[in-house]
């Protein structure tokens, strides 16, 4: 008896949640992105099982590519002897400055706001145009954060590890928000 209505109450609180998530309003709102932080933060360690399976290594190729091609085609007009090497190593002056790593080709945000967009209480329909404009904001938030990078890397060296693990990063958090504050356009325009 007590874990039938035990049962009867999460049940209920489940459908209460459910309809505040897709309710529009600014109650709404405040779920839906603790609902994304909650999504977010989930799909980090949700990816964690992906990352020892040799698919998810070879899927980082076309990223780094992407991402090493824009970066160093922008700066190479600010740079008159810029260089990269295959393996992704950028050259100022016949001097390395930064390698671009598999944790910053943008494979890992790309893969998290998949798994938040198809959790996330927008329409099928909307969400087959959302995911590849949320898949090409963050790609570019790569490519941006990589091109921040590199000239703090020459000229700065002593505020490179600032500028990757907090200046950029929190850059990087605002292409998030952009995603979601757009997924709510779509899905609530009214809020």
């Amino acid at each position: 008896m007590k874990v039938n209505s035990t049962w009867n109450v999460l049940l209920n609180a489940y459908r209460l949640f459910i309809r505040k998530l897709k309710e529009n309003s600014s109650t709404g709102t405040l779920i839906r992105f603790l609902w994304f932080l909650f999504l977010y933060f989930t799909g980090r360690y949700f990816l964690l099982l992906f990352e020892g399976f040799l698919f998810f290594s070879l899927l980082h190729e076309p990223f780094l590519f992407t991402v090493n091609q824009v970066s160093t085609a922008f700066l190479g007009l600010f740079y008159d002897n810029l260089t990269s090497t295959p393996e992704y190593i950028v050259w100022i002056n016949n001097r390395e400055v930064i390698r671009l790593a598999a944790g910053c080709s943008g494979l890992q945000p790309v893969l998290r706001i998949t798994f938040i967009l198809m959790l996330y209480p927008v329409s099928w329909k909307a969400k087959a145009w959302l995911l590849p404009l949320s898949w090409f904001i963050l790609v570019v938030a790569a490519a941006i954060h990589f091109i921040l990078l590199i000239p703090v890397a020459f000229h700065w060296p002593e505020y490179y590890s600032f500028s990757h693990n907090w200046g950029t990063r929190i850059i990087f958090y605002g292409f998030y928000f952009l995603t979601w504050r757009i997924w709510e356009k779509v899905g609530f325009p009214s809020c």
